[in-house]
């Protein structure tokens, strides 16, 4: 976890938003998904 935190802090404004953005992306995803299999 800390070296994750590091790479973040260290990486250009650009790459850690793509990454929030893909992040997000892919818990809305795992969101829908689990909405569509509860009943």
């Amino acid at each position: 976890m800390d070296r994750i935190t590091v790479f973040t802090m260290t990486m250009p404004p650009q790459q850690t938003l793509q990454n929030g953005q893909a992040r997000t992306k892919h818990k809305e995803v795992d969101v829908g998904r689990n909405a569509r299999f509860e009943p």
